[in-house]
């Protein structure tokens, strides 16, 4: 196997793995934050920070390394608008992910763990969860996009 190839496959199943993971453990999570399941939610929350720390942030850091090999072996320049765009949403993965969903996660984390949750604080916190997740989904699937349409 050629090393653009063998890049590429990695690449792919980096990819596969950290954002689809990602958008499942999204909607499972947002599931059982709506079904008032406190026990089952915080046990979610736990696994998905272990999933985090474990296979996304590793998934992405290939992702971003195996796409930099990509480029070098084929001698594509970083000018292209798609290859920018990888690299504005590596940053936002980064950015987002270590503040405001570590939080959005922690905050009903603490909430599923209460012995006495209000309602509407849960409701507010799980709000807040969805609200970031899909700002971070919509623009991991915006990089996907250009990676794949290529525009100039």
């Amino acid at each position: 196997m050629d090393p653009y190839r063998l890049l590429k496959f990695v690449h792919v199943v980096s990819v596969t793995l950290w954002v689809g993971g990602s958008f499942s453990l999204s909607v499972l999570t947002w599931s059982v934050a709506r079904s008032g399941d406190l026990p089952s939610l915080a046990r979610i929350l736990r696994l998905a920070r272990l999933y985090g720390a474990a296979l996304v942030g590793p998934a992405s850091l290939l992702t971003l390394f195996t796409g930099l090999g990509m480029l070098w072996v084929l001698g594509i320049s970083a000018e292209a608008l798609w290859v920018r765009w990888g690299f504005v949403g590596i940053i936002g993965h980064f950015l987002i992910g270590a503040t405001l969903l570590r939080r959005a996660n922690q905050r009903l984390w603490a909430l599923a763990y209460s012995p006495s949750v209000a309602g509407e604080a849960l409701a507010s916190a799980r709000r807040q969860l969805a609200l970031v997740n899909s700002a971070y989904l919509a623009l991991l699937l915006s990089v996907v996009a250009a990676m794949t349409v290529k525009p100039v």
